[in-house]
């Protein structure tokens, strides 16, 4: 993460989707929402907020901070969702302890073909 806030400060490089992923990776295992509410606003910043594969990092990332209305606003911007992003959402709810959420979404999920 230290590396991330420094190129971010020292505006060394514009992030890529590269970066953010490894810097959502790395702050979803510190579960810093702070942090996490920074890597979003990057991806956005930077057009990359509909990027699958980020996208589900963000997911995954906002879970593991407990902040499940981030989770949400990245999936609901998702053009495309896959698998992934619906278990990934899944597990976000369990994390919060938002079991019947879990389960509406597990439903929707079956729905939308996923």
């Amino acid at each position: 993460m230290r590396l991330y806030y420094l190129f971010r400060e020292k505006k060394i490089q514009v992030p890529d989707r590269v970066v953010l992923l490894s810097a959502a990776k790395a702050c979803a295992a510190c579960a810093d929402l702070s942090k996490a509410k920074d890597i979003h606003e990057d991806a956005v910043r930077f057009g990359l907020q509909s990027d699958l594969r980020l996208g589900n990092a963000l997911i995954d990332m906002y879970g593991k901070c407990k902040f499940y209305e981030g989770a949400m606003r990245v999936f609901n911007g998702l053009p495309v969702k896959d698998v992934i992003s619906w278990t990934t959402l899944l597990s976000c709810y369990v994390n919060c302890g938002l079991h019947r959420e879990a389960l509406l979404a597990f439903s929707e999920m079956g729905l939308n073909g996923s």
